[in-house]
């Protein structure tokens, strides 16, 4: 890591406490915070754990993907690890749902799927990956799934490849802006201090 990126993201933790782990692109961007006016983040932030309440919200298809997105985020992360993706398939389907039932479930339940895997082991976020590109085949116009794919790929790639990820879906004109402003904000702040490794 270059010194003059160092001291941004140090800085960017010192002033946004409580959000940042190490160059992690998932734990670093609390897109939560844009949809605290929304009882159910509130209560997910909260909580930070699954339960009926939560699970029915994100399985609903009628509710927009992005409170889905805030809602899983709001749930968090934690060093040791999280069980919320095992809690939420066996509060919705009786079962986890493994690669091979990829196909079986709606591109929403991949994509809480597959965001859930991510935050709950953000160590191993390729986990989340076949989820989230099965939700991104069938929902190819999101710009929240892009966004999110994007974000998991990056956690483990150098800095570089980490900014050209998300930059790709930033300069994407042809997604729809399904995600509020100042949560696509929270994630740029961040993610931009990647791009000068590209440099």
């Amino acid at each position: 890591m270059t010194n003059s990126k160092f001291i941004k993201i140090f800085f960017f933790c010192l002033f946004i406490p409580g959000i940042c782990c190490a160059d992690s692109p998932l734990t670093s961007t609390p897109i939560s915070n844009a949809y605290e006016d929304l009882e159910i983040v509130k209560k997910a932030k909260a909580s930070g754990e699954m339960n009926s309440e939560f699970a029915l919200f994100l399985h609903n298809e009628s509710n927009p993907i992005d409170k889905k997105a805030a809602l899983i985020n709001a749930l968090g992360w934690d060093f040791n690890g999280k069980k919320n993706a095992m809690l939420y398939c066996n509060i919705i389907f009786g079962k986890q749902i493994s690669e091979k039932d990829i196909a079986s479930v709606s591109a929403e339940d991949n994509f809480v799927i597959g965001y859930l895997k991510a935050l709950d082991d953000y160590f191993y976020p390729y986990k989340a990956v076949p989820y989230l590109k099965e939700a991104q085949k069938k929902m190819d116009d999101s710009y929240t799934v892009f966004i999110i794919l994007a974000l998991v790929r990056a956690q483990n790639a150098d800095f570089c490849s980490s900014w050209k990820y998300v930059n790709k879906v930033f300069r994407n004109k042809d997604l729809e802006k399904d995600l509020r402003k100042e949560a696509v904000k929270i994630i740029y702040d961040y993610m931009v201090l990647y791009k000068n490794d590209c440099n």
